[in-house]
């Protein structure tokens, strides 16, 4: 077969492809005998009915358009292997020449994976962030442990100050019609944590239980729940009950709680756990750093069709981002006031990130030649299985049912480039700035849970894992605005690809 490959302009390029006669005419002949087996005629099996009859029923043009559309498919995909080329997108084809005992002649304009300019990548310097664990760190976590251990008892004051809780119901108005998804019955409310609609906890300070009051209220613009954004809102707020936090001691009663012996037990703990978390967060910012500086050093024209597949791709993901926090999508739409383009628009800086990012780290693993094993694959599946709880054989079974192993392949060789880029860099320390803030908690023995009322701040449960933020259900205005993983997407390309 000969083939060859004429550039045009920006990433698309032309296949003149000549398929050799006789190559054809076994295409031919295997278009007839598909179609022979439906061809009735009496006095015949079906498939034994002499070529001249059948062509005399079926024209030989149609014989010719079943081979075409037959084998072109293959004829294409063997002149892209033979061109060494990559497309990126359905080719246009234009067949010039189709008959028995002549080549097979078809053009094929397609649009491929663009030229990529490579800028420094080697010897990179970067600033790691400090891993080490500092006693503040600790004094923080166990002061959240003790926050999520504590008890909400009956406040002995009747009237409602800062630091209490509120049970309330509550009620929305923008022009005396009733705000969607703006109301709730038994919203427990720390007044004063400014968790709420901005200006209403100040004028709940004083409120007595059972009292119940017009609050009117500015909301500013670009408030992420758009549908109130910039409006004057009125709220009918009713206090049912007024707590106040109880805190248990910071002793070795409180770890005995959590199923430690002492609190210096949990201090070793703590100290382990933010150790290890603080370490891995050290390393993706690192590896984060090295794809940002070498993607803005490279010069792409990035294809406007993998910038299109990749925001279908997050769009995905948005929508069961905000499907886990039990919205639906149009639901959430409605709520934030936002259409689905509007959604679309704020992702596509990220989408466009993450297309040039990945075409720069393959062109580097290209140029070192850098390819994924089939143990590094193997293993890879391995973890995906580990992580589902699934046979590794079924795992994989599924990967190639589903033609996802390319992603599979692709994930491992994202991860050996970072690895060689983060062993050429120049990595420095860097000061630590701000404390280790992510929650955690002691892991050694299941303990108790709260006596009473969720609260307000993250903190380690029996299990060490973080309870609500807030003490409360959250209603769609207070969720609307808040499901966008536009961050998130990057963070998993910029950590392994």
């Amino acid at each position: 077969m000969k083939t060859e490959v004429e550039k045009l302009e920006k990433n698309e390029i032309m296949l003149k492809v000549e398929v050799p006669a006789e190559e054809f005419d076994a295409a031919l002949n295997q278009a007839f005998k598909k179609i022979s087996g439906k061809v009735v005629v009496p006095g015949f099996r079906k498939g034994k009915v002499p070529r001249q009859i059948v062509e005399q029923r079926v024209s030989k043009e149609y014989i010719i358009e079943e081979a075409v559309r037959d084998s072109l498919p293959l004829f294409y995909a063997r002149a892209i292997g033979e061109s060494e080329i990559s497309p990126i997108d359905r080719p246009e084809i234009d067949v010039e020449q189709a008959e028995a005992g002549k080549a097979l002649i078809f053009k094929a304009k397609v649009e491929v994976k663009p030229e990529i300019k490579l800028g420094a990548y080697e010897g990179l310097q970067v600033e790691r962030p400090d891993d080490e664990v500092a006693e503040a760190d600790l004094d923080r976590q166990i002061a959240n442990m003790q926050e999520t251990l504590g008890t909400l008892d009956e406040s002995p004051r009747n009237s409602l100050e800062k630091g209490e809780f509120a049970s309330v119901d509550f009620k929305g108005f923008v022009d005396d019609e009733t705000i969607e998804g703006g109301s709730a019955e038994d919203y427990l409310l720390e007044v004063g944590s400014g968790e709420f609609v901005p200006g209403i906890e100040d004028q709940i300070v004083g409120m007595a239980k059972g009292e119940t009051r017009e609050i009117w209220v500015d909301i500013p613009e670009g408030y992420h729940a758009e549908q109130i954004a910039g409006k004057r809102v009125k709220f009918v707020l009713t206090v049912k009950e007024i707590k106040k936090r109880k805190l248990p001691e910071i002793n070795d009663d409180l770890a005995k709680q959590v199923g430690f012996e002492t609190m210096q037990d949990v201090r070793n703990d703590l100290r382990e756990r933010i150790g290890s978390a603080k370490k891995a967060n050290a390393d993706i910012a690192v590896r984060g750093e090295i794809i940002r500086k070498v993607t803005e050093e490279a010069e792409v024209d990035v294809p406007s069709v993998l910038v299109e597949r990749k925001l279908d791709e997050m769009l995905s993901d948005f929508a069961r981002n905000v499907q886990s926090r039990g919205l639906s999508l149009e639901q959430y739409l409605e709520a934030s006031g936002k259409k689905l383009e509007d959604v679309r628009e704020t992702l596509r800086d990220e989408a466009f990130f993450q297309v040039k990012s990945g075409l720069v780290l393959e062109a580097i693993a290209k140029t070192h030649g850098l390819e994924p094993k089939k143990e590094e694959i193997d293993n890879e599946v391995k973890k995906l299985a580990e992580g589902t709880g699934q046979d590794p054989a079924e795992t994989k079974s599924r990967l190639i049912a589903s033609g996802a192993m390319d992603l599979v392949a692709e994930q491992v060789l994202v991860r050996k480039t970072l690895d060689m880029l983060v062993e050429k860099a120049d990595i420095k320390a860097k000061v630590a700035v701000e404390p280790y803030s992510k929650k955690e908690g002691p892991t050694k023995k299941e303990g108790p849970t709260k006596k009473e009322g969720p609260t307000k701040k993250e903190g380690p449960t029996k299990t060490g894992r973080a309870t609500s933020p807030k003490a409360g259900k959250k209603t769609k205005v207070q969720e609307a605005g808040k499901t966008s993983d536009g961050k998130s997407a990057r963070s998993e390309k910029r950590d392994e690809g």
